[in-house]
């Protein structure tokens, strides 16, 4: 069993945070345009966080040989839970995403891509 450090906490809160918060629709206006002039123009941080984590888990995914089904079976979750993260389709929850920090031996912060290794 991993030890749980004071930041590993702090990360896991504003991760999950930044996850709650990438469910909110800002309407069409999200990425479309790039000009911070556009008063229709939204940034979400948040929505990064759940790009670079679909990454992040495809690569660790991808170097440890695992296919959706392999990694789904040793961490206990749904195959199309794991396709999902791997395409944005679905937000992961915190007890998951520890769960996976867990089985690759990362930070979260790291499978987030808010760290490197």
């Amino acid at each position: 069993m991993s030890v749980w450090w004071p930041q590993d906490i702090v990360v896991i809160c504003v991760a999950f945070l930044a996850l709650c918060l990438a469910k909110v629709d800002c309407g069409p206006w999200v990425g479309q345009n790039k000009n911070m002039q556009d008063k229709n123009y939204v940034e979400i941080p948040a929505l990064r966080l759940v790009e670079k984590f679909a990454v992040r888990l495809r690569e660790l995914r991808a170097e440890r040989g695992l296919t959706t089904r392999d990694l789904a079976t040793h961490v206990g979750m749904a195959k199309s839970s794991v396709t999902r993260w791997e395409n944005n389709q679905s937000v992961i929850q915190a007890d998951q995403l520890i769960r996976l920090a867990q089985f690759f031996n990362v930070r979260v912060g790291y499978l987030l891509g808010v760290e490197e290794e």
